[in-house]
């Protein structure tokens, strides 16, 4: 049976029908428990979904949709090894990956177990050597940068995880991150650095990703230029690649190789060796740290009942909010300039991960795919299109993401930056009606004539539901279990839709399109007439800018 036409599906759209009819702000003022009755802590993280448009009718019937749904043996699945990529005919253990010995012991096999175990090992000595000097650049000079090139989940995780740490905690070396092709980003970053004292890593799990490729192929000649060549510029290479045979004919030492396993997805993949830009950013411990938080998330996603599951319950309001409050996308805000790159990282692994309507048997699904997901940081969000989510009836759900360092380095910024955060929760449920705007400007002076036009704009419809999840201390533990709800939900809304998050055969198209449209760019081959892009091709290579012959 689908699920449009299951008794849970006319439930769930009955209670909507309800819900559509009811104002946030009225319930809340008639609940004094509200807060308590749909807010949650799990480890150092607080969920307040209370500013959802949901009540506790709405929540046992989204339960009783993962039910149906067998999100518990779904979840089971996932960490126990069994093959989840159906579409690849893989497992998919990144949650292995931080899980206690026990567990991975149980799980994987002996062989496994001890790739793991050696590649953590060869992680954190290379990260204590160059820290201590034992590992040095050209000219014996320690290593002070460290140069990142990936694109996608080979980056957007330890880019994330970086910069929202690196203000908190001891940086070892900096790192720099470039992922885009000549936009100017890498000749920028090379340009603040002396490729002397500068690593550089090369993150592609086939060593066949044309961005990532080029990028190193231009980095490799800077170093080149100021003189370090044959076996010296080894040594500021590290490959981290499921190919070693393609890194090793590029000239990568065996000993700066590291690998990435087929059983871990991209977007998931930050907790492997994708994760050493982190160690050796800002050291072994605080990777370590962020695994174990994760870890601890997952033991809870695998076991509170769904009431009090917090990847459960986000994932249940994401769907109830898509499928029957019609919501097309969600906002992303985390408050702080340091958790920035949350919006794109979210991107990849929600749009990635569950952009999809075919199911796993190859059906059409009856479930609506990922919303778009988007966002920013929150200061600037609010100046910017929160004009748009606070004044259009069209109803945007919003995730605010909020970190308190224990020791800020402000506390006054940090008050303004809490309060900003929670009134904007409160502003997007709460709104303005125009007859309180019109009081408003004549209580201020304003005349009658000139506050009827004015309240209308300065009116907000409200009722516009958001979840606000605060990171009680801003640790590596607390991130670790932040990026870990995020990922056990995308599961389980997968799970319930009964699509492969782990697959992401969107992409493969273009790259084939790219390959073919490449040849035309570099060659004098006519172009075929059948060819949609015919015209665009002509004229870029009119403008004669490519050293097209």
């Amino acid at each position: 049976m689908t699920h449009s036409k299951s008794g849970i599906d006319k439930i769930l759209s009955g209670l909507a029908k309800k819900i559509s009819q009811q104002e946030l702000k009225d319930v809340y003022r008639s609940d004094k428990k509200r807060f308590s009755n749909f807010s949650m802590a799990v480890d150092q993280l607080l969920l307040d979904f209370s500013k959802q448009r949901v009540n506790k009718d709405v929540i046992e019937a989204l339960c009783e949709w993962a039910t149906d749904a067998g999100v518990s043996s779904c979840m089971h699945s996932m960490m126990s090894g069994d093959i989840v990529n159906t579409t690849e005919n893989r497992p998919a253990l990144h949650t292995v990956l931080r899980a206690p010995e026990e567990v991975q012991r149980k799980v994987l096999s002996d062989e496994i177990y001890q790739q793991i175990k050696d590649t953590d090992e060869r992680m954190r000595k290379l990260s204590e050597d160059i820290d201590k000097g034992k590992i040095r650049g050209e000219d014996n000079k320690h290593f002070t940068d460290v140069l990142v090139l990936g694109i996608g989940g080979s980056i957007l995780g330890p880019k994330f995880v970086y910069e929202s740490l690196s203000l908190q905690h001891k940086v070892n070396v900096r790192l720099h991150f470039v992922s885009s092709l000549n936009d100017g980003s890498l000749t920028y970053v090379l340009s603040q650095l002396d490729p002397e004292s500068t690593l550089s890593i090369t993150i592609s799990k086939s060593f066949a990703t044309q961005e990532t490729l080029q990028n190193s192929l231009e980095v490799r000649q800077w170093f080149e230029a100021a003189g370090i060549t044959g076996p010296d510029i080894t040594k500021h290479l590290i490959a981290v690649t499921a190919d070693s045979g393609k890194a090793a004919l590029e000239g990568y030492q065996a000993e700066l190789m590291f690998p990435m396993w087929d059983w871990v997805g991209g977007r998931f993949s930050l907790w492997s060796a994708v994760g050493l830009p982190i160690i050796l950013g800002l050291g072994w411990d605080v990777f370590e740290q962020l695994r174990l938080g994760a870890g601890s998330m997952d033991q809870h996603a695998a076991t509170a009942d769904y009431r009090e599951n917090m990847p459960v319950i986000m994932a249940l309001i994401g769907l109830w909010n898509r499928e029957y409050l019609d919501a097309s996308s969600v906002a992303v805000l985390p408050y702080g300039d340091n958790m920035r790159s949350l919006p794109d990282f979210l991107q990849q692994l929600e749009m990635e991960s569950n952009g999809k309507e075919v199911s796993k048997s190859g059906m059409d699904t009856d479930i609506r795919p990922a919303p778009i997901v988007w966002g920013r940081e929150g200061s600037n969000a609010q100046h910017s299109f929160m004009q748009r989510v606070h004044q259009c009836k069209e109803h945007v759900p919003v995730d605010f993401v909020l970190g308190i360092p224990e020791c800020p380095a402000s506390a006054d910024a940090t008050r303004i930056l809490i309060s900003n955060c929670i009134a904007q929760s409160e502003a997007l449920m709460v709104g303005r009606s125009r007859d309180d705007a019109y009081a408003e400007l004549l209580s201020s002076g304003t005349t009658e004539e000139e506050a009827l036009v004015l309240a209308s704009h300065k009116a907000m419809p409200g009722n516009n539901p958001s979840t606000t999840i605060i990171m009680r201390d801003f640790s590596p533990f607390s991130l670790g279990s932040l990026i870990s709800l995020y990922e056990n939900k995308v599961v389980v809304e997968a799970c319930i839709m009964d699509t492969n998050p782990f697959d992401q055969w969107g992409v493969e198209l273009g790259k084939r399109i790219c390959s073919d449209i490449e040849n035309y760019l570099s060659c004098s081959d006519k172009i075929p007439d059948s060819s949609p892009s015919k015209g665009l091709i002509e004229y870029i290579k009119q403008l004669n800018k490519l050293n097209v012959e």
